[in-house]
């Protein structure tokens, strides 16, 4: 199945097309949020397991919508605008509509292939950051856990001591230095 989309500023509007023959399953739009990508995505997935998105390369408004559906493992190609442009005047429905483009924009990525296309990816340092940026949540994540245990077995246990009062200082302390603040001083003063 290809997805092509028509990416605008306020809304992106899908429509899905069966690879093999071009014919139309269905058409989405939905607001250019988050929420809205996931629903897009949601539809999506209903539809069929296999699919490629094409979207209409205009990166100034498409960009945050490849961003989404590549961190979801989706493939991602980018079509060209002037590739549509034979295959709208080909097509049986007159005028411009999102509905239209998103449909030659679907039904351009399989008349010039879909392999030909270039695949959206994040590259250099936009990767880097993002792996960098996935690595650090996961360890704000696991920080978060390790401490909601500590405070429950603290809980459980009633009383304190002073070893463990000096304990949960020094995991505060160093839980602002993973956030990024710095901090003077040690764990017992």
């Amino acid at each position: 199945m290809v997805l092509g989309a028509d990416p605008h500023k306020r809304s992106h509007t899908f429509s899905a097309v069966v690879a093999g023959i071009g014919e139309l399953r269905g058409s989405e739009t939905v607001p250019a949020t988050t929420a809205g990508c996931e629903r897009a995505l949601r539809w999506a997935r209903a539809l069929d397991e296999e699919r490629v998105w094409a979207i209409e390369d205009c990166r100034h408004v498409s960009g945050k919508l490849e961003r989404f559906l590549i961190a979801r493992g989706e493939r991602v190609v980018r079509v060209p605008p002037k590739l549509m442009a034979g295959v709208r005047r080909s097509s049986r429905e007159r005028g411009k509509s999102d509905p239209i483009d998103s449909l030659a924009v679907a039904r351009a990525a399989l008349m010039h292939g879909v392999d030909s296309l270039p695949m959206a990816r994040l590259e250099g340092a936009e990767l880097e950051l993002r792996l960098l940026v996935d690595h650090r949540d996961r360890l704000v994540s696991q920080r978060t856990a390790l401490q909601n245990d500590l405070r429950w077995h603290l809980h459980d246990l009633g009383e304190l001591d002073v070893e463990v009062v000096r304990i949960v200082v020094e995991l505060r302390r160093r839980s602002r230095w993973v956030d990024g603040q710095t901090v003077t001083g040690s764990a017992t003063s």
